[in-house]
């Protein structure tokens, strides 16, 4: 079989599938991967012939992109399989954490707390403590220190330092860029709150300890009526999506993100149902910066999903800055509260990372100062109803670095004055 893959020019893809399996702890059966890969390349090549046009790629990209996905999907099932195997008390602390606050119901409080008036959040969130929880404010956060303490330990029995050197991996992220995100982050920082609208209308508890602090929602006007608007502009601005927009499919589900589907050479963009119209839009102009990069690099024969989560997610906020700064400035400044937030929420999952002796809520409010200049807050336990926190942990850290990124190549002191 291995002669047959050389023969047909998919030693590289085999080696590589190899590789994926023993960085994730799994001893692949060698044979087995060898048919699956054959087993894949004829299922690839049949489905290729059958695509209707236009055509993304050549058929030899097309089938690598077939056969990586297929065998990172298999990669990954085998590591959450590999990590039950795990002695219990190995996740002690996890599995004390969501039996006294199980997913459910943390999702409904945040639903809850966060759909009600931003007057009523805290009263909300007191009397949940006060009659509805099984558990101690104190004593849940010292199930999620533990929580903390047993992802480095884990990230550990993996060989790594902490889980932040695990996803700067994992998300293929170079180390130069992780680097220029903690040396430049405060002038961001600094950048980002200075060209934040100046609004009079704020209300007086609008850096509140649960407050969304948006910019989008206080936008007097906002550039698209709805997502029908954005998909014309997208349309008619790029000759990419123009020209595949019939392989374009957009449905509103329980979260926002674009997925190239390999079986019919389509993308399928999926937008969270439950926020307003107006993020909606932004995470659609998000997304369809997603679309155009994949059909970049497809169309010129380049596997998308060689260059790793963080390299994708940095190009697609490269040209929705482009076109923001350009041609939306008052939705670029408005989008800077919420890049904010996100910086927030990765330098507080850093410092749990470096282990901080800060209990969580005083260390979340410590980052919130530190993003939001000049606010003061003293304790914010908000993080514990925060699903990228709470579930996604390390989700939003390639948007965070890709931000400071490439916003510190603009200097942010002149930035400041063109864009005042």
């Amino acid at each position: 079989m291995f002669d047959k893959i050389k023969k047909l020019g998919l030693k590289k893809v085999y080696d590589q599938s190899m590789l994926n399996y023993k960085k994730d702890g799994i001893t692949p059966d060698i044979g087995k991967v060898q048919k699956i890969i054959l087993d894949l390349h004829k299922e690839a090549t049949n489905k290729y012939k059958e695509l209707k046009s236009p055509i993304s790629c050549s058929m030899d990209t097309y089938i690598d992109i077939w056969i990586k996905k297929t065998i990172s999907l298999d990669v990954a099932t085998l590591a959450v399989k590999t990590a039950s195997e795990y002695p219990p008390n190995f996740f002690k602390g996890s599995i004390d954490f969501f039996t006294a606050f199980p997913h459910e119901e943390i999702n409904n409080l945040h639903r809850k707390i966060y759909d009600a008036p931003l007057e009523d959040r805290p009263k909300i969130w007191k009397l949940y403590f006060t009659n509805s929880s099984k558990i101690s404010l104190s004593k849940l956060e010292q199930l999620f220190i533990k929580i903390s303490k047993e992802k480095i330990a884990f990230s550990k029995s993996k060989g790594f330092k902490n889980d932040t050197e695990m996803f700067i991996d994992q998300y293929k992220m170079p180390n130069i860029d992780y680097v220029s995100f903690l040396k430049n982050i405060d002038s961001v920082i600094k950048f980002c709150n200075l060209q934040l609208p100046k609004s009079k209308n704020l209300p007086t508890n609008f850096y509140s300890e649960f407050s969304s602090i948006c910019y989008i929602c206080n936008q007097k006007q906002f550039p698209f009526n709805d997502i029908v608007d954005v998909q014309k502009y997208f349309e008619n601005n790029f000759k990419l999506i123009k020209k595949f927009k019939n392989k374009i499919n957009i449905v509103l589900g329980d979260k926002s993100e674009m997925a190239n589907k390999k079986e019919d050479d389509s993308f399928l963009i999926s937008i969270l149902s439950k926020q307003n119209n107006r993020h909606k839009m932004s995470d659609l102009i998000h997304e369809f910066c997603h679309v155009e990069n994949y059909l970049e690099m497809m169309t010129k024969n380049i596997n998308p999903f060689d260059i790793g989560r963080y390299i994708r997610e940095k190009e697609a906020i490269k040209l929705e800055f482009k076109i923001l700064k350009k041609y939306f400035p008052d939705l670029f400044r408005s989008m800077l509260g919420s890049i904010l937030s996100t910086l927030q929420r990765v330098l507080f999952e850093l410092e749990l990372s470096n282990q901080s002796n800060m209990l969580p809520n005083k260390l979340y409010a410590k980052c919130f100062n530190r993003c939001y200049l000049s606010q003061k807050q003293e304790s914010n336990f908000s993080y514990l109803v925060e699903p990228n926190i709470v579930f996604n942990h390390y989700f939003l850290f390639p948007y965070a670095v890709a931000y400071v990124n490439i916003l510190s190549l603009q200097n942010p002191d002149r930035e400041a004055v063109v864009f005042s």
